[in-house]
């Protein structure tokens, strides 16, 4: 999603070569280019959503060990990245962006609204929060910390608005055969919409949400 997101920074890797992980399960290769993998995700997903069926879209702090910072981003965005005790998913690529700053946030969000363009429905969404890791030896510190990122992204997730076939994502009104782009609606994350083709109703469907543990 870094190069649907980001195209002026993050270029396509080559098929042999695998994003940085460790070992084990997080040791992979890419058996296909990253573009026709792409080609693959967007047929199956339309084949699951002709069958009503739903796919969570990924937001908020969703670097991990199946997510991880291509270097080019790192290199071109500089994010500051939260230390952490835990040694799991240490590495430079797998360490999580502190969305206090945010220009981080914004940088996440961004890839959850490239994929709801290029794949997905605005519908069903998911973060994995700061699961499976630890940033201070103080179990109440942690746990604030964790809360605390959770908030924001929750946040973040209630100012998209889904109305009337309409979601407005990172300035982008994404329409249902998510195939358009029209107007702005919010200019760099005020909580202003501007103007757009489409009038929201009163009513809001609700968003749901599924967490990581």
């Amino acid at each position: 999603m870094f190069q649907k997101a980001f195209p002026d920074c993050v270029a396509y890797p080559s098929a042999v070569e695998a994003p940085r992980g460790g070992k084990g399960f997080d040791d992979r290769t890419l058996f296909w280019p990253l573009e026709y993998r792409g080609v693959l995700r967007k047929r199956l997903l339309a084949y699951a959503f002709e069958r009503d069926l739903m796919h969570p879209e990924d937001c908020g702090t969703m670097t991990h060990w199946y997510s991880r910072t291509p270097l080019d981003f790192l290199r071109a965005k500089t994010p500051k990245l939260l230390s952490q005790n835990s040694g799991i998913y240490s590495e430079q690529t797998g360490l999580v962006w502190d969305i206090a700053d945010d220009a981080n946030l914004d940088n996440y969000f961004a890839l959850t609204a490239a994929h709801i363009r290029e794949y997905g429905q605005a519908g069903l969404f998911h973060t994995i929060g700061l699961a499976e890791r630890t940033y201070s030896d103080d179990r109440e510190a942690n746990l604030r910390l964790k809360k605390y990122v959770y908030r924001r992204i929750c946040r973040t997730s209630r100012r998209i608005t889904l109305a009337a076939g309409c979601c407005w994502l990172r300035g982008i009104c994404i329409s249902p055969t998510r195939t358009t782009r029209s107007a702005v609606c919010w200019p760099s994350w005020t909580g202003s919409r501007s103007s757009c083709s489409i009038t929201p109703p009163i009513r809001r469907p609700r968003i749901r949400f599924s967490t990581g543990t």
